[in-house]
């Protein structure tokens, strides 16, 4: 049986990793898969959280009416396969159900998308112990045959806040940029903070592009005066830099205000080159608490929280619903390692729109929780100035093992 290598393509607002997977399906059934690391079309940046829309994609000859091709994880590593140092999990199984072809021995194709997100972290320690390059690894399995695949994802070797020079030659503003995805993650990782007044907290975009030029673009922050409703935005500063064609980079901001009590959103507005990010600019929300933030949800009144029930196991139809609270304008759902934790600082959470009172978890949230553990979330409601109104229980959920 043939061997078919991964393959890898480049494409607008994300990379796509082509695994080929050829499967038998019988009484001497054979996996096949690419054995040897394949290399990711675009490197990360150690220190910055890097979304990646992955596709595995194969065939199965299906005896019968039907085949389930199953991954329950996958693993970050440096190293090689017989000497490695696991770095992190991504507790995100992927599944897909083939039917039986019309006519006998006829191989079924199939396709399983995956959203990865590589954490901040786990690109930092690889850099730290001295790696160029981390590994994503998976086991997919079909009635019982199972096989490993992995492909290599190269280390940006050049600091944040500082793209590589253009050619000499060229003229940066006789080209536009071609800006192909913007990222956006607080210098903690996270996407959604719980901080108390006066910490220290900047925002972090990774932009991906693949055309040399200049971009200029805007720090934004709005603060808890405006952010229930129609945020209104100021600047905090503006950015213009010469980017190099083809490479990704990482841009912080200046020291986000966390003076006063409330939530606050901040975003990088593209001004130059036009793309789509120039008409939707990502933004992040933080929210700032005085004093103790146990107390402050201690005194809030209580959410009821209608689904899902305590402790069943979290998969990505598990729906998050609670009743409203008069008078809150806002939400977030947030996620704790710990049922009475010293604070109350989540490790990941979703931000709501306005009233919105159910929604499903994202890939990013998935992907900061590990597999087989016990984690507890609850619902926050913010009143029209940003302020903690009230605040459901905190209700234990399951990831699976």
């Amino acid at each position: 049986m043939n061997t078919y290598p991964l393959k890898t393509t480049r494409l607008v607002n994300a990379f796509i990793v082509f695994a080929s997977l050829v499967f038998a399906v019988n009484a001497q059934a054979q996996l096949n898969l690419c054995t040897s690391p394949c290399v990711a079309a675009q490197a990360v940046t150690p220190g910055v959280e890097a979304s990646i829309q992955l596709q595995w994609r194969g065939d199965v000859e299906v005896i019968g009416d039907a085949a389930i091709v199953t991954s329950k994880d996958g693993n970050f590593a440096v190293g090689n396969a017989t000497n490695n140092t696991q770095l992190g999990n991504v507790a995100v199984p992927l599944r897909v159900t083939l039917s039986g072809p019309q006519r006998g021995g006829a191989a079924t194709a199939f396709a399983i998308n995956e959203q990865l997100v590589v954490p901040a972290q786990v690109s930092r320690r690889a850099a730290a112990l001295g790696a160029v390059q981390l590994h994503y690894v998976r086991t997919f399995s079909v009635n019982g045959i199972s096989q490993t695949a992995s492909y290599a994802i190269a280390l940006n070797q050049f600091a944040p806040n500082a793209s590589r020079s253009l050619n000499s030659a060229s003229d940066p503003s006789a080209s536009s940029v071609g800006l192909n995805r913007v990222d956006l993650r607080f210098n903690t990782g996270k996407q959604v903070e719980v901080i108390t007044a006066g910490t220290k907290l900047n925002a972090i975009a990774t932009l991906n592009f693949d055309r040399a030029g200049m971009l200029d673009a805007v720090w934004e922050v709005a603060t808890p005066e405006t952010t229930i409703g129609q945020a209104v935005y100021r600047p905090l500063q503006n950015v213009r830099q010469a980017l190099a064609a083809g490479r990704q980079v990482a841009i912080q901001s200046p020291a986000l205000p966390t003076d006063n009590a409330g939530v606050y959103r901040v975003r990088l507005r593209i001004t130059s080159p036009a793309s789509d990010q120039n008409a939707a600019p990502v933004t992040l929300s933080y929210q700032v608490q005085q004093g103790n933030t146990a107390r402050a949800i201690d005194s809030a009144a209580l959410i009821t929280l209608a689904s899902p029930a305590p402790n069943i196991t979290l998969d990505a139809d598990t729906e998050f619903s609670w009743a409203h609270t008069q008078g809150a304008l806002a939400y977030q759902i947030e996620f704790f390692d710990s049922a009475t934790p010293d604070t109350l600082r989540p490790i990941t959470g979703l931000q709501l729109k306005p009233k919105q009172t159910q929604a499903l978890l994202t890939a990013s949230v998935f992907n900061r929780l590990l597999l087989g553990q016990t984690y507890y979330w609850r619902v926050v409601a913010f009143d029209s100035e940003g302020r903690v109104m009230a605040a459901s229980e905190l209700r234990p959920i399951l990831t699976s093992p």
